[in-house]
């Protein structure tokens, strides 16, 4: 059954007070559920709108990004501590991935229709997180800040490039021009 939220009455929730977060995601396929990453503590889950929170860390001290793979529900990356990690058990477990990113990294993103891929803005995989490539940075060697695919064209990037504006690519980031 699905839960009735009235946004006439007071929002209550266990959610910290003090808190910082670094990031916020819906789950793809259960609309109720949403996560939230944390500098102070880590990754939080809720499983009703909000209402009420759990921490998952499980050792994560700090959570700058998280991703949900739209087609395996439970498979969840993360960026904490300038490493990305994988839980396959919807966020109860984590691993730590081949990727060490040395530097702070917030953005991860599935490429939609294709469950192996995840992107940040500095590196890719294509294989569901077993291997980890850096790519070439947007023109003439700009940082990317944020990157999201097209929904419609996965191959099709769009990124904000720090000094340049927009950026798009056809290829999965292989090469860029400037919008």
């Amino acid at each position: 059954g699905s839960q009735e939220i009235s946004f006439d009455d007071p929002w209550e929730t266990n959610f910290p007070e003090y808190w910082y977060p670094m990031c916020f995601e819906q789950h793809p396929t259960r609309p109720s559920w949403f996560y939230v990453g944390s500098r102070e503590d880590g990754l939080w889950r809720s499983q009703d709108f909000g209402l009420t929170w759990e921490g998952i860390s499980q050792g994560l001290v700090a959570v700058d990004a998280v991703a949900i793979n739209p087609e395996h529900e439970t498979e969840l990356f993360a960026i904490s501590a300038d490493r990305i990690v994988r839980s396959d058990d919807g966020g109860e477990y984590w691993s730590p991935t081949a990727m060490d990113l040395g530097y702070l990294d917030d953005v991860l993103e599935f490429v939609p229709d294709d469950p192996e891929t995840v992107l940040t803005t500095s590196h890719r995989t294509v294989d569901g997180g077993d291997t980890w490539q850096g790519w070439p940075l947007a023109p003439d060697g700009h940082s990317i800040d944020v990157i999201v695919a097209d929904s419609e064209e996965p191959s099709r990037l769009l990124a904000w490039v720090r000094g340049m504006g927009l950026a798009e690519s056809n290829d999965l980031g292989e090469t860029w021009e400037e919008l």
